[in-house]
């Protein structure tokens, strides 16, 4: 798959994407190839600005969508948005069929938001997961108490996968940086969600390294 025409952004309004085929010889080609007319965009420089404000935290983007959408008439920046967001799909759509390492990167990063939603299911067993608050600051509590929580377990893990992958690299072994990327961090099979807890805070904090490793069990 090529790319022709591809022009970034400018000076003018309009910009248009299709799907054109490239010929090559009076021949019908396999794979289309995307070519994307348009001139530079009016509003460039305050897209621009616009992504160094969310970036560096001056501005939220739920504000940013409704002072856009605050007008009966669209924004001409909105506008410019839509339209900037329509390319940047039309190029994540050919990343997608044209890249198979993409593909399973991206099928990764699903695994894991889905990993993480398993593990707050795991602990979210009182009640079987319902909030039965009446008030709204009580649920707001209890969801931030849950998502407290389900970091503070993804934290520790994270923690102790690191120890492993080091005890494992002194002793010898092997741990390439590719089979790390397929662990997740939200795994609760050691993580018991009944019974209570009770943590010594005091003497955590006298602690100067974490327990030790569990020994290796060679099968």
């Amino acid at each position: 798959m090529s790319w022709r025409g591809i022009q970034g952004p400018g000076r003018s309004h309009s910009s248009t994407t299709t799907l054109a085929p490239e010929t090559s010889g009076g021949e019908r080609p396999t794979q289309p190839s995307v070519t994307v007319v348009g001139q530079k965009n009016k509003h460039w420089d305050d897209l621009c600005r616009i992504g160094g404000s969310l970036k560096l935290g001056h501005v939220s983007a739920s504000l940013l969508t409704g002072r856009l959408q605050a007008g009966a008439r669209q924004h001409p920046l909105a506008k410019a948005l839509l339209e900037h967001g329509k390319l940047l799909r039309t190029v994540h759509a050919v990343r997608w069929f044209a890249e198979e390492v993409f593909r399973r990167r991206i099928g990764r990063q699903l695994n894991r938001g889905e990993s993480v939603n398993d593990l707050r299911r795991h602990l979210w067993v009182a009640q079987r997961g319902n909030v039965h608050h009446r008030h709204h600051d009580d649920q707001t509590m209890q969801a931030h108490c849950h998502t407290l929580l389900t970091n503070a377990c993804i934290l520790w893990t994270t923690l102790y996968l690191q120890d492993a992958v080091d005890a494992h690299r002194a002793d010898g072994i092997a741990v390439p940086a590719d089979l790390i990327a397929h662990i997740s961090p939200a795994c609760f099979e050691h993580i018991s969600p009944w019974g209570t807890y009770n943590f010594d805070v005091a003497g955590i904090r006298r602690r100067t390294r974490r327990r030790p490793l569990r020994p290796l069990e060679r099968h």
